[in-house]
């Protein structure tokens, strides 16, 4: 016990060193301290890797397989075989390839991810049997399996997950497994039930443990909500989220909460005002270089502008939609949902509800490649 405390002592000074001084890769490795403990050097590099996951991959990565080196390496010196036993150090080298999985799959290196899930799994084997850890190596194949679109095998995984998180106390980290279950249930379609667990999960969450999961929870149930047509319920949480502050440093998060303004304001009937919002997104998603987001925000104006009366503005949106999807060599289901809009529109026979029916329909489209159109009026 006592080690341990002096390796938690130690981790924490380290951090508190790091903190907030924006230091690139080289210099982050230049300030370990030659004496600092193996465990501590592990998993500060843990730490800083979780850090860096939403802002650079990249550093991500080098991180995190630092921390797979740092780990490898304490069954390799006498020093460390003294101080730690088999167990603690199989541990270590499960959590570390776990997070080097995860670093991989935010790279989309889907492949890498599964091989370093299965010897983080084998090094657990070996280990304390730190339910902890179990779970937290779930938490990561069920991210995994989110990300490969088998969302039925992430929704189980994620169900053991928030049990034992419940179960060793640790609600906050319970909550994100939740925010993570509901993510994939909107993914799934299943809106409803999206609404209820991002609800519960964010219920848990402790924002000054983790401030960007909180705004990430705020923003999925959002979407959750303006999809399932909660548009007041919706507009009131996002005047009262603050997102707009917690995102003013991430463009990309900004287009995105003004497309779902611009959803927001159509549910609502102001649809002026979703108009010009969705004009907006439309050129950010341009400049970010996005096109499929760009055709897909455009179309969405094109519902609103079909219920302003400009219904001639309609067929071009469109026209352009579907070049952009050829140009991109888009998936034929896609394509046809498209065309059978421009063909609606040709016989003046397109409504809001269609064109609200083909966005939705391209946007699941993304998750679930394996979807075919309806083509019904």
């Amino acid at each position: 016990m006592a080690i341990l405390e002096e390796d938690n002592a130690a981790r924490d000074r380290l951090l508190a060193q790091l903190a907030g001084k924006g230091l690139g890769i080289a210099e982050i490795v230049a300030a370990f301290p030659d004496g600092i403990p193996g465990r501590a050097r592990v998993e500060v590099l843990l730490a800083l890797s979780f850090e860096a996951r939403y802002r650079d991959p990249v550093a991500m990565l080098f991180l995190a397989t630092a921390a797979q080196a740092a780990a490898l390496n304490l069954s390799k010196e006498p020093e460390h075989r003294a101080r730690y036993t088999p167990e603690e150090i199989a541990d270590l080298q499960a959590r570390a390839l776990g997070e080097v999985a995860n670093a991989n799959r935010v790279c989309e290196e889907t492949a890498l991810a599964e091989n370093a899930l299965v010897q983080a799994a084998r090094y657990r084997c070996a280990g304390t049997g730190d339910p902890l850890l179990l779970a937290r190596l779930l938490d990561i194949e069920a991210s995994l399996r989110t990300d490969q679109r088998r969302l039925e095998e992430a929704d189980a995984l994620l169900d053991h997950v928030h049990e034992i998180y419940l179960a060793a106390g640790e609600t906050h980290l319970a909550g994100r497994a939740l925010v993570s279950q509901g993510i994939g249930r909107h993914y799934d379609g299943r809106l409803g039930e999206a609404v209820g667990v991002l609800r519960r999960g964010l219920s848990l969450l402790d924002p000054h443990r983790d401030a960007q999961l909180l705004a990430t929870g705020q923003k999925a149930l959002l979407d959750a909500m303006a999809a399932n047509g909660e548009f007041r319920g919706a507009n009131r949480l996002l005047l009262e989220s603050g997102l707009r502050q917690a995102f003013a440093a991430e463009p990309l998060n900004l287009i995105k909460l003004r497309w779902l303004e611009g959803r927001i304001f159509a549910g609502l009937g102001k649809l002026k005002r979703a108009e010009k919002a969705l004009a907006e997104v439309e050129e950010g998603f341009l400049r970010e270089g996005l096109k499929y987001e760009a055709a897909l925000a455009s179309l969405e104006r094109a519902g609103v502008l079909l219920r302003m009366g400009r219904a001639a503005e309609v067929e071009a949106a469109a026209q352009e939609a579907l070049e952009t999807f050829q140009a991109m060599q888009v998936g034929r289901e896609a394509l046809r949902a498209v065309r059978f809009l421009q063909e609606a529109c040709r016989q003046n026979a397109a409504t809001s509800g269609l064109v609200r029916r083909v966005v939705d329909f391209l946007q699941r489209l993304q998750t679930k490649p394996y979807l075919r159109f309806e083509a019904a009026l």
